[in-house]
């Protein structure tokens, strides 16, 4: 899964966008750590439904510490729990890394986020 996440990385700074990516931090210091990050939209991977627990979890305390930053959730199986992410109010639902990009180009417009 990680493999995955930093491919998303490494194709999301290749095409111009600036991405500060965090990877094996426990909740509360990824909460912590995002809350003094100043960023334009959180992008969160989920690896399939066993993850959604967690996921549910963070989302709750991200929209409670950062409720005007936008979420996307893309990842495997995404389509499959497409209608429980619907109900955690996840902003963006992105099936694969180029409708995550094309739909935060339709977000933000052509300008490059400085931050994701």
């Amino acid at each position: 899964h990680v493999f995955g996440l930093l491919m998303a990385v490494v194709l999301f700074r290749t095409d111009g966008w600036n991405v500060i990516h965090k990877v094996g931090l426990d909740h509360d210091t990824l909460i912590a750590d995002l809350e003094q990050t100043p960023t334009d939209v959180i992008g969160l991977s989920i690896s399939g439904t066993h993850a959604l627990k967690a996921l549910s979890k963070l989302l709750i305390a991200l929209q409670i510490s950062l409720p005007s930053v936008p979420i996307l959730v893309c990842g495997h199986d995404v389509q499959k729990m497409w209608a429980k992410l619907v109900g955690m109010e996840v902003d963006i639902i992105a099936t694969d890394i180029d409708n995550a990009k094309a739909q935060l180009e339709a977000l933000f417009g052509s300008n490059k986020l400085e931050r994701l």
